[in-house]
C-alpha cells in the first residue's frame, strides 16, 4: 500500500517508506503506552477505548500476558505481540493466549487489582479513572463490570502483529464465525511508516464478529426496582426475595442514597451515606442473593477505628463471625445463610449500619 503525505506549507507529496519494529518489545510498548490505537468499535459494542495497561502480568500455571487492557465500562483486553517473522505467530500463537484466558478466568476482582498495584503502582479504579473522560463514571460499577468479566470470561483475545499471513487470519475468522463463545479472537495489524520527520501508525483489525455475539453486546444498563426483581426471582426463593424487599425498603428508609449498579448480567442497589460531599458505600445486595460487605470502599473513607468498630458490631452474630477485618477486601454472603441464621442476623446488620452513621 502507498501512503503518500504534504505538509501544510508545502506543494508536493512525499511518499513514507514503510518502518520495521525491531522487537516484540516494541509491539508491546506501543500498545501499552497507547492502548486507544485499538479500534474498539470493529470488535465490541462498548465504542469506549481501552485506557489503562498492564504490561508482564503474571498467570500462575501460564506465564506472562504482553498486555492487559481495561476499559471505563470493565471490558478486559488479552493482547499478544508476534512479529511475522516469529515461526509462533502460526499456531502456537492460537493456544497461548487461550490460555491466557483460562488462567484469567474466575481470577477475584481482589487479586486481579492486588497484583495490578504491585506492578503499576495504581490499584484498577486509580490506573482507570485518571484516564477516562466519562463525566459520570462510576467505580462501583466498574468493579461490577470487572467481576462479570472475569467470572463469564468476555475477553478480546487480541493477537498484535506487525503483518498478518493467511493462517492465522482464516483461524480467527473460523473462531468468530462458527465459534459460540463468551470471548472474541482477533489479530490486530499495526503497519508502521515514517518520513524524514514523521511517523505513522494504520491499525487494521481482523476478526469480524457478528453483531450477534460481539463482546459487549450486552449492554450495561442502569438497573430499577422492578429489573432487579425481575432478575432476581430467577434466582432466588421466595423468602429470599421477601427478603431483599424489606432490605430494599429499610435502604431506603435509612440511606442518603440507594444506588442502582450497571452490571451486564446482574442487578444490584448499594447502600450509600453522604458526608462531606463524599460517599460512603456500606454494603450492596446483588440479584443473585449476595449481601457484599464494601470494606475495600469504606476504607477510603472512614478511620480505621470506625471500620474495625463497625466490623466488630457484625461478628458478634452468624453468619457474619467468619469474615475477616481487610481493609482491601469486599467480603460476601449468601442471602439464604443469613435468612437461616435467623432474624437477629438482619437487625445486627441494621444496627452495625445506623451506628456507623451516627
Amino acid at each position: 500500500m502507498k501512503i503518500l503525505i504534504k505538509e501544510k506549507d508545502k506543494k508536493h507529496w512525499t511518499e513514507v517508506e514503510s518502518a520495521l519494529y525491531n522487537a516484540e518489545a516494541d509491539l508491546q510498548n506501543l500498545i501499552a503506552d497507547s492502548p486507544s490505537i485499538i479500534p474498539v468499535k470493529e470488535i465490541m459494542d462498548d465504542p469506549n477505548p481501552y485506557v489503562f495497561s498492564v504490561k508482564e502480568y503474571g498467570l500462575p500455571g501460564s506465564g506472562n500476558t504482553d498486555v492487559l487492557l481495561f476499559n471505563p465500562n470493565g471490558n478486559i483486553g488479552i493482547i499478544e505481540c508476534k512479529l511475522a517473522s516469529n515461526s509462533e505467530i502460526k499456531r502456537k500463537v492460537i493456544g497461548q493466549i487461550l490460555e491466557y484466558a483460562a488462567f484469567l478466568w474466575n481470577v477475584s476482582y481482589e487479586d486481579l487489582d492486588e497484583k495490578v498495584s504491585q506492578i503499576t503502582g495504581k490499584n484498577l479504579v486509580e490506573g482507570v479513572s485518571t484516564k477516562t473522560d466519562q463525566e459520570e463514571w462510576d467505580e462501583e460499577s466498574f468493579r461490577t463490570n470487572i467481576e462479570e468479566t472475569l467470572s463469564i470470561g468476555t475477553f478480546n483475545l487480541i493477537i498484535a502483529v506487525d503483518h498478518i499471513n493467511e493462517e492465522l487470519r482464516r483461524t480467527i475468522d473460523y473462531l468468530n464465525e462458527c465459534g459460540n463463545t463468551a470471548f472474541s479472537f482477533h489479530a490486530l495489524e499495526l503497519h508502521k511508516y515514517k518520513s524524514d520527520n514523521t511517523q505513522m501508525l494504520v491499525p487494521r483489525m481482523y476478526g469480524k464478529v457478528p453483531q450477534s455475539k460481539r463482546v459487549g453486546s450486552l449492554q450495561r444498563k442502569l438497573w430499577t426496582d422492578e429489573g432487579f426483581f425481575n432478575h432476581a426471582q430467577t434466582q432466588n426463593s421466595e423468602k429470599i426475595l421477601d427478603m431483599m424487599h424489606h432490605i430494599l425498603e429499610w435502604a431506603k428508609a435509612n440511606a442518603d442514597r440507594v444506588f442502582w449498579g450497571k452490571g451486564r448480567e446482574s442487578g444490584s442497589f448499594t447502600f450509600h451515606y453522604r458526608r462531606d460531599g463524599k460517599t460512603i458505600s456500606v454494603f450492596t445486595i446483588t440479584s443473585q442473593g449476595k449481601l457484599v460487605l464494601n470494606y475495600g470502599y469504606l476504607s477510603e473513607r472512614i478511620t480505621g477505628i470506625q471500620l474495625e468498630t463497625f466490623h466488630n458490631n457484625l461478628v458478634e452474630v452468624q453468619p457474619f463471625k467468619g469474615i475477616e477485618l481487610n481493609p482491601k477486601a469486599f467480603p460476601s454472603i449468601n442471602l439464604k445463610e443469613i435468612y437461616d441464621a435467623g432474624d437477629d442476623s438482619i437487625e445486627t446488620l441494621k444496627k452495625a449500619v445506623l451506628e456507623l452513621l451516627n
